[in-house]
C-alpha cells in the first residue's frame, strides 16, 4: 500500500464492498481514523455510494463521498494494492 504521510492528502476509488473492506483492514494500524474518533473498521458507509464511492485521506483522517468530488491526487484500491491512476 502506499505510504500514508501524515500531511498528504488523497483520494482512493472504490469499487465494490470486498475492496471497502480490505482499504478498511490495512488502514487499521496507520494511524488513519474517521474524523479523528473511529478506526477504520468501525464504520462502514459503502452503501451510501456503492460502485461511486471515493475515499478521502486528509492529515490521517478519513472521509468518503461521491467520486464527482475528487479534490486531491487520486488512487485506485485494488484486491491486492494502491495504484496510481494517470
Amino acid at each position: 500500500m502506499t505510504n500514508l504521510n501524515q500531511s498528504s492528502s488523497f483520494n482512493i476509488l472504490i469499487k465494490n464492498q470486498q475492496q471497502w473492506n480490505l482499504l478498511m483492514e490495512n488502514l487499521e494500524n496507520r494511524n488513519v481514523t474517521w474524523g479523528g474518533k473511529y478506526r477504520p473498521t468501525e464504520i462502514n458507509n459503502w452503501n451510501d455510494f456503492e460502485e461511486d464511492t471515493v475515499i478521502t485521506i486528509k492529515d490521517s483522517k478519513l472521509t468518503y463521498g461521491r467520486v464527482e468530488n475528487l479534490a486531491y491526487p487520486t488512487l485506485k484500491f485494488t484486491d491486492d494494492n494502491v495504484i496510481l491512476v494517470g
